[in-house]
């Protein structure tokens, strides 16, 4: 997977580094993820705009891959709609991103 998502990996692998774009400014935090191989763009947390606009826009700025989210409130998360909604959300978000996923229900964070 990591080869199919434009990672080297090899003797001398690492793991890649995984930066979560959060909040209002995706884009305004791109920079920030300078050395990061990833990044995570959780949609859950745009609310001023279309989060699938904030997606696009992201796709559009960088080459990395992305992984975009959408946790529930009761997950931590600030998405208030309902789960048909979200799996929608992340069905029409795997257009622009590699990754797309929502937490699996029960599981513990670490």
């Amino acid at each position: 997977m990591a080869e199919q998502m434009g990672l080297r990996l090899g003797a001398a692998a690492r793991l890649p580094a995984v930066v979560a774009v959060l909040g209002e400014d995706a884009i305004g935090c791109l920079p920030l993820a300078g050395e990061a191989d990833m990044i995570e763009l959780r949609l859950d947390l745009i609310a001023s705009c279309d989060p699938l606009e904030a997606l696009r826009a992201v796709r559009k700025a960088t080459s990395k891959p992305i992984i975009a989210t959408v946790r529930l409130s009761s997950e931590g998360g600030g998405f208030l709609g309902s789960e048909e909604e979200r799996e929608d959300l992340l069905i029409k978000a795997s257009g622009y991103a590699e990754l797309c996923g929502r937490r699996a229900a029960g599981r513990e964070e670490r």
